[in-house]
């Protein structure tokens, strides 16, 4: 998911930031 859309980046960032935090 490099640059789909808006709400697909969003949520890929979200879900990648939840391991990246340790959570």
């Amino acid at each position: 998911a490099n640059v789909v859309l808006e709400n697909d980046a969003r949520f890929i960032i979200d879900w990648t930031i939840v391991p990246i935090e340790g959570v």
